[in-house]
Protein backbone atom coordinates (compact mmCIF):
# COMPACT_ATOMS: atom_id res chain seq x y z
CA UNK A 1 0.00 0.00 0.00
CA UNK A 2 0.84 3.57 -0.37
CA UNK A 3 2.35 5.42 2.50
CA UNK A 4 1.48 9.46 2.51
CA UNK A 5 3.64 12.36 4.36
CA UNK A 6 2.87 15.75 5.04
CA UNK A 7 4.14 18.40 6.47
CA UNK A 8 2.10 20.86 7.88
CA UNK A 9 3.07 24.79 9.15
CA UNK A 10 1.51 26.43 11.83
CA UNK A 11 2.26 30.23 11.47
CA UNK A 12 2.80 32.16 14.92
CA UNK A 13 1.19 29.01 16.42
CA UNK A 14 1.95 26.66 19.62
CA UNK A 15 -0.51 24.02 18.92
CA UNK A 16 -0.21 20.14 19.06
CA UNK A 17 -0.79 18.41 15.78
CA UNK A 18 -2.80 14.83 15.84
CA UNK A 19 -4.17 12.25 13.24
CA UNK A 20 -6.43 9.23 14.41
CA UNK A 21 -4.73 8.00 11.05
CA UNK A 22 -1.49 8.82 11.57
CA UNK A 23 1.23 6.54 11.86
CA UNK A 24 4.10 9.05 13.44
CA UNK A 25 3.73 12.27 13.85
CA UNK A 26 6.74 14.68 14.88
CA UNK A 27 6.29 18.19 16.05
CA UNK A 28 9.23 21.05 15.69
CA UNK A 29 9.70 24.08 16.37
CA UNK A 30 10.81 26.91 13.95
CA UNK A 31 11.11 30.62 15.45
CA UNK A 32 7.45 31.37 16.39
CA UNK A 33 6.20 28.18 13.63
CA UNK A 34 5.42 24.95 14.45
CA UNK A 35 6.34 22.12 11.73
CA UNK A 36 4.74 18.99 12.33
CA UNK A 37 5.83 16.03 9.77
CA UNK A 38 2.91 13.26 9.68
CA UNK A 39 3.12 9.57 8.20
CA UNK A 40 -0.34 8.74 7.19
CA UNK A 41 -1.49 5.26 6.91
CA UNK A 42 -2.69 4.16 2.82
CA UNK A 43 -6.25 5.02 3.46
CA UNK A 44 -8.56 7.72 2.20
CA UNK A 45 -10.19 10.85 4.59
CA UNK A 46 -7.95 11.47 6.94
CA UNK A 47 -8.55 13.50 9.71
CA UNK A 48 -5.48 16.07 10.86
CA UNK A 49 -6.40 18.46 13.60
CA UNK A 50 -4.62 20.70 16.05
CA UNK A 51 -4.96 21.06 19.50
CA UNK A 52 -3.42 23.65 22.39
CA UNK A 53 -0.51 22.31 23.59
CA UNK A 54 -0.39 19.49 26.17
CA UNK A 55 2.09 20.66 29.06
CA UNK A 56 5.45 19.08 28.67
CA UNK A 57 7.24 18.97 32.19
CA UNK A 58 10.29 18.30 30.61
CA UNK A 59 10.37 21.94 28.90
CA UNK A 60 9.33 23.75 31.98
CA UNK A 61 11.64 24.91 34.59
CA UNK A 62 11.88 22.97 38.06
CA UNK A 63 9.89 24.71 41.17
CA UNK A 64 9.33 22.66 44.56
CA UNK A 65 8.46 23.05 47.93
CA UNK A 66 10.20 20.59 50.49
CA UNK A 67 9.19 19.83 54.20
CA UNK A 68 11.35 17.89 56.01
CA UNK A 69 11.02 15.85 59.16
CA UNK A 70 14.29 15.83 61.13
CA UNK A 71 15.11 13.08 63.92
CA UNK A 72 18.15 13.17 66.00
CA UNK A 73 18.83 10.22 68.60
CA UNK A 74 21.80 10.71 71.07
CA UNK A 75 23.92 7.43 71.87
CA UNK A 76 27.45 6.58 73.05
CA UNK A 77 29.95 7.57 70.61
CA UNK A 78 27.61 8.92 67.90
CA UNK A 79 24.39 10.79 67.19
CA UNK A 80 22.44 8.77 64.95
CA UNK A 81 20.16 10.89 62.23
CA UNK A 82 17.00 10.50 60.10
CA UNK A 83 15.48 12.91 57.51
CA UNK A 84 12.42 12.13 56.20
CA UNK A 85 11.96 14.88 53.22
CA UNK A 86 8.72 15.28 51.64
CA UNK A 87 9.34 17.18 48.12
CA UNK A 88 6.46 18.45 46.15
CA UNK A 89 7.06 19.36 42.70
CA UNK A 90 4.62 22.29 41.67
CA UNK A 91 6.15 22.76 38.08
CA UNK A 92 8.77 21.07 35.77
CA UNK A 93 10.36 17.77 37.15
CA UNK A 94 13.04 17.23 39.09
CA UNK A 95 15.75 14.66 38.17
CA UNK A 96 18.59 15.96 40.81
CA UNK A 97 17.97 17.39 44.64
CA UNK A 98 21.18 18.87 46.36
CA UNK A 99 20.96 18.83 50.45
CA UNK A 100 23.13 21.46 52.65
CA UNK A 101 24.76 18.87 55.26
CA UNK A 102 24.92 20.42 58.54
CA UNK A 103 28.40 20.66 60.06
CA UNK A 104 29.94 17.55 61.54
CA UNK A 105 27.54 15.14 59.83
CA UNK A 106 28.14 12.33 57.69
CA UNK A 107 25.50 11.22 55.56
CA UNK A 108 25.22 7.32 55.67
CA UNK A 109 22.33 5.97 53.13
CA UNK A 110 19.62 7.82 51.19
CA UNK A 111 16.91 5.40 50.22
CA UNK A 112 12.74 5.54 49.19
CA UNK A 113 11.10 5.42 52.22
CA UNK A 114 8.00 3.67 50.70
CA UNK A 115 10.26 0.72 49.16
CA UNK A 116 12.52 0.33 52.28
CA UNK A 117 9.71 0.09 54.22
CA UNK A 118 8.37 -2.82 52.49
CA UNK A 119 11.73 -4.56 51.98
CA UNK A 120 11.55 -4.52 55.76
CA UNK A 121 8.29 -6.48 55.71
CA UNK A 122 8.02 -8.29 52.77
CA UNK A 123 9.09 -11.60 54.57
CA UNK A 124 5.68 -11.23 56.69
CA UNK A 125 3.48 -10.34 53.83
CA UNK A 126 2.68 -11.04 50.19
CA UNK A 127 3.84 -7.04 49.98
CA UNK A 128 5.58 -6.37 46.79
CA UNK A 129 8.85 -4.37 46.49
CA UNK A 130 8.44 -1.58 43.93
CA UNK A 131 9.60 -2.06 40.95
CA UNK A 132 12.64 0.11 40.77
CA UNK A 133 15.10 2.49 43.39
CA UNK A 134 13.78 6.27 42.92
CA UNK A 135 17.33 6.85 43.51
CA UNK A 136 19.55 5.98 41.48
CA UNK A 137 22.87 7.75 42.55
CA UNK A 138 24.23 9.38 45.66
CA UNK A 139 27.07 11.65 47.04
CA UNK A 140 27.93 13.28 49.56
CA UNK A 141 30.85 15.34 49.52
CA UNK A 142 32.74 16.60 52.98
CA UNK A 143 34.53 19.27 51.94
CA UNK A 144 31.43 21.25 49.85
CA UNK A 145 28.82 19.49 52.68
CA UNK A 146 26.44 19.20 49.56
CA UNK A 147 24.99 15.86 49.18
CA UNK A 148 23.49 15.35 45.54
CA UNK A 149 20.78 12.54 44.96
CA UNK A 150 20.03 11.60 41.24
CA UNK A 151 16.18 10.67 40.73
CA UNK A 152 15.83 7.80 37.89
CA UNK A 153 13.03 8.66 36.45
CA UNK A 154 12.88 12.19 36.94
CA UNK A 155 9.94 12.90 39.25
CA UNK A 156 6.79 15.76 38.68
CA UNK A 157 4.88 14.48 41.30
CA UNK A 158 5.29 14.42 45.23
CA UNK A 159 7.31 11.67 46.11
CA UNK A 160 9.78 11.65 49.77
CA UNK A 161 13.36 10.59 50.26
CA UNK A 162 15.09 8.67 53.80
CA UNK A 163 17.91 10.20 54.26
CA UNK A 164 20.56 8.47 57.74
CA UNK A 165 23.48 10.82 58.89
CA UNK A 166 25.49 10.08 61.81
CA UNK A 167 27.59 12.93 63.92
CA UNK A 168 30.44 11.80 65.49
CA UNK A 169 30.37 12.88 69.72
CA UNK A 170 32.65 11.67 72.71
CA UNK A 171 31.34 9.23 75.17
CA UNK A 172 28.12 9.86 77.37
CA UNK A 173 27.87 12.56 78.79
CA UNK A 174 28.07 14.07 75.96
CA UNK A 175 27.11 18.10 74.83
CA UNK A 176 26.46 18.66 71.14
CA UNK A 177 25.44 21.67 68.68
CA UNK A 178 23.23 19.88 65.83
CA UNK A 179 22.25 21.09 62.87
CA UNK A 180 19.63 20.10 59.82
CA UNK A 181 19.78 19.29 56.42
CA UNK A 182 18.25 21.57 53.96
CA UNK A 183 17.40 21.95 50.36
CA UNK A 184 19.06 24.21 47.99
CA UNK A 185 16.73 25.60 45.09
CA UNK A 186 13.43 25.26 46.77
CA UNK A 187 11.00 27.42 46.67
CA UNK A 188 9.91 27.40 50.23
CA UNK A 189 10.89 24.94 53.21
CA UNK A 190 9.75 24.27 56.56
CA UNK A 191 9.97 21.33 58.92
CA UNK A 192 9.74 19.84 62.38
CA UNK A 193 12.90 18.62 64.54
CA UNK A 194 12.94 15.55 66.84
CA UNK A 195 15.21 14.58 69.83
CA UNK A 196 14.66 10.77 70.10
CA UNK A 197 16.50 8.20 72.86
CA UNK A 198 16.46 4.34 73.96
CA UNK A 199 16.14 2.43 77.12
CA UNK A 200 19.76 3.61 78.03
CA UNK A 201 19.89 7.25 77.06
CA UNK A 202 18.52 10.27 78.77
CA UNK A 203 18.10 14.07 77.69
CA UNK A 204 19.61 16.20 80.00
CA UNK A 205 18.45 19.81 78.63
CA UNK A 206 18.00 20.74 74.89
CA UNK A 207 18.84 24.63 73.92
CA UNK A 208 16.70 25.42 70.78
CA UNK A 209 15.78 28.86 71.39
CA UNK A 210 15.22 28.92 67.40
CA UNK A 211 12.65 26.45 67.33
CA UNK A 212 8.98 26.47 68.24
CA UNK A 213 7.73 23.60 70.63
CA UNK A 214 5.23 20.88 69.67
CA UNK A 215 3.12 18.61 70.72
CA UNK A 216 5.71 14.66 70.64
CA UNK A 217 2.15 13.36 69.06
CA UNK A 218 2.14 15.71 65.75
CA UNK A 219 6.05 13.99 64.71
CA UNK A 220 5.29 11.60 62.59
CA UNK A 221 6.21 8.32 63.74
CA UNK A 222 7.52 7.04 60.30
CA UNK A 223 10.83 9.04 61.30
CA UNK A 224 11.34 7.49 64.57
CA UNK A 225 10.57 3.37 62.63
CA UNK A 226 13.98 4.12 60.56
CA UNK A 227 16.25 3.59 63.98
CA UNK A 228 13.85 1.66 66.39
CA UNK A 229 15.32 -1.56 64.59
CA UNK A 230 18.96 -0.08 65.43
CA UNK A 231 17.67 1.26 68.81
CA UNK A 232 15.88 -0.43 71.85
CA UNK A 233 13.38 1.47 73.54
CA UNK A 234 13.65 4.41 71.29
CA UNK A 235 11.09 7.35 71.78
CA UNK A 236 10.43 10.93 70.74
CA UNK A 237 11.25 12.77 73.87
CA UNK A 238 11.47 16.16 72.16
CA UNK A 239 9.66 17.63 69.32
CA UNK A 240 9.70 21.35 67.46
CA UNK A 241 8.89 22.96 64.47
CA UNK A 242 11.40 25.12 62.65
CA UNK A 243 10.99 28.01 59.86
CA UNK A 244 15.08 28.83 59.35
CA UNK A 245 17.20 25.44 57.97
CA UNK A 246 20.27 27.45 59.43
CA UNK A 247 19.22 27.03 62.70
CA UNK A 248 20.76 24.70 65.52
CA UNK A 249 20.46 22.92 68.92
CA UNK A 250 22.84 22.24 71.92
CA UNK A 251 21.70 18.37 72.99
CA UNK A 252 22.77 17.19 76.03
CA UNK A 253 22.81 13.56 76.57
CA UNK A 254 23.97 11.33 79.59
CA UNK A 255 23.52 7.51 79.97
CA UNK A 256 21.03 5.60 81.94
CA UNK A 257 22.28 4.56 85.11
CA UNK A 258 21.05 1.45 85.80
CA UNK A 259 19.06 0.49 89.09
CA UNK A 260 20.31 -2.45 91.24
CA UNK A 261 18.48 -3.43 94.17
CA UNK A 262 20.12 -6.61 96.37
CA UNK A 263 18.21 -9.01 98.75
CA UNK A 264 20.47 -11.29 100.81
CA UNK A 265 20.56 -14.10 103.11
CA UNK A 266 23.97 -14.59 104.42
CA UNK A 267 24.57 -17.34 106.81
CA UNK A 268 28.03 -16.99 108.96
CA UNK A 269 28.90 -20.28 110.31
CA UNK A 270 31.69 -19.60 113.20
CA UNK A 271 34.43 -22.74 114.07
CA UNK A 272 37.56 -22.12 116.39
CA UNK A 273 39.08 -24.17 112.92
CA UNK A 274 36.74 -22.17 110.21
CA UNK A 275 34.52 -19.45 109.31
CA UNK A 276 32.49 -19.70 106.35
CA UNK A 277 30.22 -16.66 105.27
CA UNK A 278 27.35 -17.90 102.82
CA UNK A 279 25.31 -15.64 100.80
CA UNK A 280 22.47 -16.23 98.55
CA UNK A 281 22.20 -12.76 96.69
CA UNK A 282 18.82 -12.28 94.61
CA UNK A 283 19.33 -9.13 92.26
CA UNK A 284 17.05 -7.01 90.60
CA UNK A 285 18.95 -4.69 87.82
CA UNK A 286 16.27 -2.21 86.45
CA UNK A 287 16.50 0.97 83.79
CA UNK A 288 19.69 -0.18 82.22
CA UNK A 289 21.75 -3.89 81.93
CA UNK A 290 25.30 -4.21 83.76
CA UNK A 291 27.92 -6.30 82.50
CA UNK A 292 30.01 -6.94 86.22
CA UNK A 293 29.24 -6.67 90.02
CA UNK A 294 31.56 -6.40 92.71
CA UNK A 295 32.26 -6.82 96.16
CA UNK A 296 35.22 -5.93 98.39
CA UNK A 297 36.47 -9.59 100.15
CA UNK A 298 35.94 -8.95 103.73
CA UNK A 299 39.41 -9.16 106.19
CA UNK A 300 40.77 -13.01 106.45
CA UNK A 301 38.20 -14.56 104.27
CA UNK A 302 38.81 -15.81 100.45
CA UNK A 303 36.53 -17.37 97.67
CA UNK A 304 35.78 -20.61 98.10
CA UNK A 305 32.88 -20.93 95.21
CA UNK A 306 30.42 -18.29 93.16
CA UNK A 307 28.03 -19.73 91.08
CA UNK A 308 25.18 -18.09 89.35
CA UNK A 309 23.04 -18.51 85.84
CA UNK A 310 24.20 -14.92 84.08
CA UNK A 311 27.59 -14.98 85.09
CA UNK A 312 30.26 -16.23 83.34
CA UNK A 313 33.13 -15.82 85.57
CA UNK A 314 34.60 -13.99 88.29
CA UNK A 315 38.09 -12.50 89.34
CA UNK A 316 40.37 -10.84 91.88
CA UNK A 317 41.89 -7.36 91.79
CA UNK A 318 43.76 -5.58 94.70
CA UNK A 319 43.22 -2.41 94.51
CA UNK A 320 43.24 0.50 97.25
CA UNK A 321 40.44 -0.32 98.94
CA UNK A 322 41.42 -3.99 99.28
CA UNK A 323 40.91 -7.02 97.12
CA UNK A 324 38.00 -6.92 94.96
CA UNK A 325 36.26 -9.42 93.38
CA UNK A 326 34.55 -8.97 90.08
CA UNK A 327 31.31 -11.26 89.01
CA UNK A 328 31.72 -10.60 85.11
CA UNK A 329 28.03 -11.49 83.64
CA UNK A 330 27.74 -13.18 80.49
CA UNK A 331 26.48 -10.00 78.98
CA UNK A 332 24.61 -6.84 79.34
CA UNK A 333 21.84 -8.48 82.17
CA UNK A 334 18.68 -6.69 83.14
CA UNK A 335 15.67 -8.56 85.50
CA UNK A 336 15.90 -10.57 88.41
CA UNK A 337 19.36 -12.89 88.84
CA UNK A 338 20.59 -15.19 91.68
CA UNK A 339 24.04 -15.69 92.81
CA UNK A 340 25.41 -17.71 95.41
CA UNK A 341 28.79 -16.77 97.32
CA UNK A 342 30.52 -18.99 99.75
CA UNK A 343 33.50 -17.36 101.48
CA UNK A 344 36.20 -19.48 103.97
CA UNK A 345 38.58 -18.18 106.61
CA UNK A 346 40.46 -19.19 109.83
CA UNK A 347 38.63 -20.02 112.54
CA UNK A 348 37.73 -17.71 115.77
CA UNK A 349 39.00 -17.53 119.72
CA UNK A 350 37.38 -15.81 122.14
CA UNK A 351 37.28 -12.16 122.29
CA UNK A 352 35.39 -8.93 123.19
CA UNK A 353 34.53 -7.03 120.14
CA UNK A 354 34.74 -9.35 116.95
CA UNK A 355 33.85 -7.62 113.97
CA UNK A 356 31.43 -9.42 111.71
CA UNK A 357 32.53 -9.53 108.26
CA UNK A 358 29.90 -8.50 105.39
CA UNK A 359 29.44 -8.80 101.63
CA UNK A 360 28.27 -5.58 100.08
CA UNK A 361 27.63 -5.23 96.58
CA UNK A 362 29.33 -2.38 94.90
CA UNK A 363 26.29 -1.81 92.22
CA UNK A 364 23.76 -2.24 94.36
CA UNK A 365 21.97 1.08 95.23
CA UNK A 366 19.43 -0.73 97.98
CA UNK A 367 20.69 -3.91 99.60
CA UNK A 368 18.92 -5.51 102.45
CA UNK A 369 17.98 -9.08 103.55
CA UNK A 370 18.97 -11.28 106.64
CA UNK A 371 21.88 -12.78 108.59
CA UNK A 372 22.12 -15.37 110.51
CA UNK A 373 25.40 -16.04 112.90
CA UNK A 374 26.19 -19.87 113.68
CA UNK A 375 28.02 -20.81 116.47
CA UNK A 376 29.73 -24.32 116.79
CA UNK A 377 29.12 -26.01 119.76
CA UNK A 378 30.51 -25.05 123.00
CA UNK A 379 30.32 -21.28 121.69
CA UNK A 380 28.46 -18.52 122.84
CA UNK A 381 27.74 -14.92 121.26
CA UNK A 382 26.44 -11.81 122.31
CA UNK A 383 25.99 -8.89 120.26
CA UNK A 384 27.57 -5.68 121.69
CA UNK A 385 27.79 -3.33 118.62
CA UNK A 386 24.69 -3.20 115.95
CA UNK A 387 24.68 -0.37 113.77
CA UNK A 388 21.99 -1.04 110.62
CA UNK A 389 20.35 -3.89 112.19
CA UNK A 390 17.83 -4.97 113.93
CA UNK A 391 17.85 -8.43 115.80
CA UNK A 392 15.43 -11.01 115.05
CA UNK A 393 14.09 -13.79 117.12
CA UNK A 394 15.68 -17.17 115.67
CA UNK A 395 12.99 -19.21 116.10
CA UNK A 396 10.60 -16.96 113.92
CA UNK A 397 13.06 -17.38 110.60
CA UNK A 398 12.81 -20.93 111.48
CA UNK A 399 16.01 -22.00 113.30
CA UNK A 400 15.93 -24.67 116.29
CA UNK A 401 19.62 -24.75 116.88
CA UNK A 402 20.35 -23.23 120.42
CA UNK A 403 22.51 -19.83 120.58
CA UNK A 404 22.17 -18.93 117.01
CA UNK A 405 22.17 -14.90 116.11
CA UNK A 406 19.70 -13.48 113.51
CA UNK A 407 19.25 -10.25 112.29
CA UNK A 408 17.38 -8.33 109.67
CA UNK A 409 19.88 -5.86 107.35
CA UNK A 410 18.40 -2.13 107.32
CA UNK A 411 20.76 -0.69 105.59
CA UNK A 412 24.31 -1.21 104.01
CA UNK A 413 26.99 -0.89 105.49
CA UNK A 414 26.25 -2.07 108.46
CA UNK A 415 28.36 -2.22 112.24
CA UNK A 416 28.12 -6.07 114.31
CA UNK A 417 30.32 -6.74 116.60
CA UNK A 418 30.47 -10.10 119.10
CA UNK A 419 31.53 -11.11 122.44
CA UNK A 420 32.42 -14.62 121.94
CA UNK A 421 33.12 -16.88 124.70
CA UNK A 422 34.48 -20.63 125.10
CA UNK A 423 31.81 -22.71 127.16
CA UNK A 424 33.95 -25.12 129.10
CA UNK A 425 31.95 -28.52 128.41
CA UNK A 426 30.65 -30.15 131.78
CA UNK A 427 28.79 -33.74 132.97
CA UNK A 428 26.38 -33.91 135.20
CA UNK A 429 26.31 -37.47 136.85
CA UNK A 430 22.93 -39.13 138.02
CA UNK A 431 23.66 -42.71 139.71
CA UNK A 432 21.66 -44.86 141.74
CA UNK A 433 23.82 -47.32 144.20
CA UNK A 434 21.90 -50.71 145.63
CA UNK A 435 24.28 -53.11 148.17
CA UNK A 436 23.18 -56.49 148.90
CA UNK A 437 25.34 -57.38 152.58
CA UNK A 438 25.21 -60.86 153.43
CA UNK A 439 27.30 -62.67 156.06
CA UNK A 440 30.60 -62.62 154.26
CA UNK A 441 30.15 -61.04 150.80
CA UNK A 442 29.06 -57.51 150.28
CA UNK A 443 27.62 -57.05 146.95
CA UNK A 444 27.18 -53.31 144.86
CA UNK A 445 25.45 -52.42 141.73
CA UNK A 446 26.23 -48.94 140.30
CA UNK A 447 24.18 -47.31 137.44
CA UNK A 448 25.26 -44.69 136.14
CA UNK A 449 23.53 -42.55 133.67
Amino acid sequence: GLVNQLHLTLINLDLDVFSPQAVSVRRDSVGSNVVATLVLAPQNEAWIAWKPRSRDVKREKAVFYAELFQLYAPGAGVIEGAHYAAIRPAQGELSELVFDVPAGATITDVADPARASVQADVKNSQAAVPAGPLVSLWRFDPDSRKLRVTLNPAQSRPFALLIRSQIATGPLPSEQNVGLLSLDGAAAQIGLLGLATGNEVQLDSVAADDFSPINLEDFPAEVAQALQAQIPGLAVRRAYRYADPKATADVKASAVEPDVRAETQDTLSLGEDRTVLASNATIDITRAGIFRLSFVLPARLDVESISGQAMSHWTELNTEVGRVITLHLRNKTEGRQQFSISLAGPGVKATDAWGVPQLVLREAGKQRGTLLVVPEQGMQLQATTLEGLSQLDPQSSGVRQKGVLAFRVLQTPWKLALRIEQVEPWIQVTSLQHATVSEHVIVAFHEIS
